[in-house]
């Protein structure tokens, strides 16, 4: 059974712009194709604007444009009502294209030959890239009708499974294949659509079409352009076609026809009728068709966001705007890229939900002007004019520029900061202006330096950096910029690879020298490792182009206190934001007040989790120690001495940890929202705040089957650093002493960098992901029946520690574990530690009934690296268990292929409609970091749960110490609170500070001086 990432059905327009994307980010795909080979003749033919912009951002406009035949007029044609005998005359003539709205045209060539462009870009990818294979199919499989297409719902939460399967068949031959995502990109008459039991709802009956494409003998004076024709014989369109002398007609057929009942002399005869008085003759008919068209929507995009249908398949409408390839291949652009960057890892799947949302109003949009459109086409000849205007205003729609996508998880429209570029629109395309290229002085458009390559490109206007206050500005972010790109490229790669700067100045030409420019706009890249230079770009007049105006077409004050930069991949804008001026700029005075200290900046693009920070750092304390002290934090943390002290010092730690990692570590954070409004957004934007990041994204080191772990984080008067390794577990020879599989060392500095102690960190781990448990548990009102899913030392500390603070009020907790010598251990273990008599600490057998322990249980501990959920969902879905009162920790996952929780389970709390909804803050999910749970919680991930489904520990703090919403309290009291933790690195600094507090306490340590 033939196995791929993603399987698409056709091989029009749709699937391969699909193909082609996933051909760039060298993703595995098969197309498969009813008819015996490419497409040859017919079909669609009109290519507007946005198309040749596209075709453009490929490298493919060049040749498209010299085989196309260019449109630069349309022509009304109506019913003569002066010359006393029934016949046409021309009532107006407008330009096709408004001027200045692209710099290219539209153009009229076959979709074969578009195809053909579009399938020899993409040999020439996977040439590059090493994949093609003459003389093979090449991932398109040429015969194969597709006969049902089946998601496995046991797996299809799983981002790595081959989850859809696809039957096929091909002469007496039949084949299933296993795909993660497929596509249907097969037309009107989609067997995709057809499978999923998915209808098309509009048009109760169709409109029949007869199409040609001719060689005409006429004495109509404007053959050679495109035209709307009524008369009194019928309606009908002529589209000019490349070559000079082939002509296709539309002809809308009497209601009532039928495409098998057509022949091709009942067109031909029809469009002499309408021609009259002027003579039609047809020297040569290249092809014709008849077809029936309704306009009709999909009732669904997507089945389980593995399956998606496209272009025909799921929205269908009339041929008169000349849109249905266009939009159709926008449809497979969309989803190609972001199905790229899904499976190349760059981007959580989440990311899927926006093609269905943006491409979905684009159909919407489409039927909609269609029927308009189509009511003016169909009336009588006296109101001919009418449909003349409403075609004229449409220019913008038809050429392809209206479009705008809505705030999602890629567009950051909410909070976009437009009026620092009004000539432009997140959410909409990125238009072209004219600049000059610095390097070698060629005039060239803006708008094609932005290739569809799979990069992004944050596109900087600087205005004029002859003046040193603004080449000051400049400079500084140009540090910010090198700085987020170097953290997202990966380590062998060209520094461009996945963020490209473009800079866009305001300079007179004849006074820039390069060694103005920043060093972040002259990246080393390519096979001789040279200087690209090709990335400045001024706004200046040209010798012999004249002068674009850029600045002024993007709506840009080049004068402005901002340095205003753009965000855009690929060719949609996605964000637009200021540079806050420098701290020492004195560009307007009486605004700035250049006592104050910088301020810092944020550049976020959501869906690769770019965010950096410029700070001058963030209020510290002064040390506490004048040596460094090197510290097993194991005994420290065992903390001996009389249990009433330990149980003092761990009610001391909880305390501390709940006040300062959740509250202040919450409030930073808060503040920084606060100035942004927006971070998670994809929006680059100005920080108000002094704020740092607190957890940096950790950096992951492979030595064969070692793993080197690598976290920093900050609090306001530590700095520090978390080393992990990971090694596979060995058995140990015999006499040898098991050598344990995770080794961590903690590392942490005052604010200024000075190293203040070095601590095995192992134990700390566990200790403070237990702590962070607690910060919910404490509050819980029924603690009686606790159940443990493991029996390493994350499950040791959270028992030890509820043993501590709720131990008069547990009577049974329950430890699930395979191994069950291990499970004894820790028992034993924890009855040396202490537990009261009347708790009952059990270990779970394999006659014992889980399903009974789980829904009995008023807290769930679970401390297992699962990659398969612990219990199902319908376990706590129940009407008696959905009402109990129950706490769940997750603590044991911490990677996107991990999960303990059933997803299902978490989507029922966070679906509006589901059944948890006793409590204010239903739908939400308690995490100890909304960032990090986004990018490492497999559960979250597969349940989609996003940002906004997200409640941080230390927003529950604070809001328990401030506003107190109606109903927080009772939710966290008896509510079904559910808690994910992936570990925050300010975690291991906050008790690792502590721990070297109680460490010069009690003398414990070795001590350097002067270290």
């Amino acid at each position: 059974m033939p196995k791929t990432d993603v399987l698409i059905v056709g091989s029009g327009s749709a699937g391969i712009f699909a193909a082609t994307w996933l051909a760039i980010y060298n993703i595995p795909f098969t197309i498969l194709e009813r008819r015996s080979g490419p497409l040859e003749i017919g079909q669609a033919d009109g290519v507007q604007v946005r198309t040749v912009e596209i075709y453009d951002s490929f490298g493919l406009a060049e040749d498209l444009l010299r085989e196309a035949y260019h449109i630069y007029e349309v022509c009304f044609w109506g019913v003569d009502d002066d010359s006393g005998h029934e016949g046409i005359k021309r009532k107006s003539r407008s330009i096709d294209t408004e001027q200045g709205l692209s710099h290219l045209p539209h153009v009229i060539l076959n979709q074969a030959r578009m195809n053909g462009l579009m399938l020899g870009k993409m040999e020439k990818i996977m040439k590059e890239k090493g994949t093609w294979k003459d003389g093979t199919a090449n991932g398109i499989e040429y015969g194969w009708t597709v006969s049902g297409i089946e998601v496995d719902q046991n797996t299809v939460t799983n981002p790595d499974a081959h989850c859809v399967r696809v039957s096929a068949n091909k002469d007496n031959a039949s084949e299933t294949w296993e795909a993660k995502y497929v596509l249907g990109c097969d037309g009107a008459h989609s067997t995709v659509r057809r499978s999923l039991s998915y209808t098309m709802l509009g048009d109760s009956t169709d409109t029949v079409w007869g199409v040609m494409d001719i060689y005409p003998y006429t004495t109509f004076p404007d053959i050679r352009r495109k035209c709307t024709i009524h008369s009194t014989s019928g309606n009908l369109l002529i589209i000019p076609r490349e070559g000079g002398s082939l002509v296709r007609f539309y002809i809308q057929l009497p209601a009532g026809s039928s495409p098998k009942d057509v022949e091709l002399a009942d067109l031909q005869n029809q469009a002499k009728a309408i021609f009259a008085p002027y003579m039609m003759e047809f020297k040569e008919t290249f092809w014709w068709s008849a077809y029936s068209i309704g306009q009709r929507l999909a009732d669904h995009f997507h089945k389980d966001m593995r399956v998606f249908l496209t272009g025909d398949a799921c929205h269908t409408h009339s041929p008169k705007a000349g849109q249905g390839m266009n939009v159709s291949l926008q449809d497979g652009y969309n989803l190609g890229w972001k199905l790229g960057s899904v499976l190349s890892h760059l981007s959580p799947s989440s990311i899927l939900d926006s093609y269905v949302q943006e491409r979905s109003k684009t159909a919407a949009d489409l039927i909609a002007f269609d029927k308009e459109l189509s009511k003016l086409f169909s009336r009588k000849e006296e109101r001919e004019g009418e449909f003349a205007e409403y075609f004229t205003k449409s220019g913008r729609y038809m050429a392809g520029f209206t479009a705008r996508y809505e705030d999602s998880l890629v567009t950051g429209l909410e909070g976009s900061e437009e009026r620092v570029a009004t000539g432009v629109k997140v959410g909409m395309r990125f238009p072209s202006a004219q600049v000059i290229r610095f390097c070698d002085s060629r005039p060239c458009q803006l708008q094609p330096v932005c290739k569809s390559d799979g990069r992004w490109r944050v596109v900087v206007f600087a205005g004029d950096i002859t003046r040193p206050l603004y080449k000051e500005r400049l400079d500084e972010f140009a540090e910010i910029l090198e700085h987020t790109i170097q953290r997202f490229t990966p380590a062998h790669a060209h520094p461009d690879a996945v963020i490209e700067p473009i800079l866009v100045l305001a300079n007179k030409f004849a006074e820039t020298e390069q060694t103005m420019v920043p060093e972040v706009f002259s990246p080393v890249t390519g096979k001789w490792g040279m200087k690209d230079l090709h990335k400045t770009y001024i706004d200046d007049e040209h010798y012999n182009a004249g002068y674009g105006h850029a600045y002024e077409q993007y709506g840009i004050d080049a004068e402005q206190d901002d340095l205003v930069f753009l965000l855009n991949s690929p060719l949609f804008l996605y964000a637009i934001g200021p540079r806050v001026r420098s701290a020492n700029s004195r560009l307007h005075d009486s605004k700035h007040d250049a006592s104050k200290p910088p301020e810092p900046t944020t550049i976020e693009a959501r869906h690769l989790s770019i965010a950096i920070e410029h700070h001058d750092g963030c209020c510290s304390t002064q040390l506490r120690y004048a040596a460094s002290v090197l510290i097993d934090a194991r005994e420290l943390i065992s903390a001996g001495g009389p249990e009433a002290e330990q149980v003092d010092w761990y009610r001391r730690c909880l305390r501390w940890f709940c006040d300062e990692v959740g509250f202040l570590g919450y409030e930073y954070r808060a503040r920084e929202e606060a100035a942004a409004a927006i971070l998670g957004r994809g929006l680059v934007k100005n920080i108000r705040s002094k704020v740092v990041k607190l957890q940096p994204e950790r950096a992951v080191i492979k030595r064969g089957d070692q793993s080197s772990l690598f976290m920093p984080a900050t609090t306001p008067a530590h700095i520090g650093v978390k080393i992990v390794g990971i090694s596979p577990a060995k058995t140990p020879a015999p006499g040898e002493k098991p050598k344990p599989g995770l080794q961590a060392t903690l590392t942490i500095c005052d604010a200024e960098g000075k190293a203040v102690g070095v601590l095995n960190a192992a134990e700390i781990t566990a200790f403070r992901t237990a702590l962070g448990s607690m910060l919910l548990y404490r509050l819980r009102k029924s603690t009686e029946n606790i159940v443990v899913f493991g029996a390493g030392a994350q499950a040791r500390w959270h028992i030890r520690l509820a043993l501590i603070l709720r131990g008069d009020e547990i009577k049974n907790v329950t430890i699930v574990n395979r191994g069950r010598a291990r499970t004894e251990e820790l028992v034993a273990s924890l009855k040396e530690t202490g537990v009261p008599d009347h708790v009952s600490l059990r270990v779970f057998d394999e006659g014992d009934s889980l399903e009974e322990a789980v829904v009995g249980a008023n807290v769930i501990f679970c401390g297992v690296p699962s990659t398969e959920p612990l219990f199902p969902a319908a376990w706590l879905m129940s009407e008696g268990a959905r009402t109990r009162s129950r706490y769940i920790a997750a603590i044991g996952s911490y990677r996107l292929d991990m999960q303990e929780i059933d997803p299902e389970l978490l989507k029922s709390m966070a679906d509006p409609e589901g059944v948890f909804k006793e409590h204010v803050w239903r739908g939400k999910v308690a995490v100890d970091s909304a960032e990090g749970c986004l990018a490492e919680a497999g559960e979250l991930d597969r349940a989609e749960i996003r940002k906004a489904g997200m409640l941080e520990v230390g927003k529950i703090q604070e809001l328990r110490e401030g506003e107190k919403p109606e109903g927080l309290e009772e939710w966290l009291e008896n509510g079904f609170v559910v808690y994910k933790s992936v570990g925050v690195g300010i975690m291991d600094i906050a008790i690792g500070s502590k721990l070297l507090e109680l460490a010069k306490e009690k003398g414990r340590g070795v001590y350097l001086d002067d270290f």
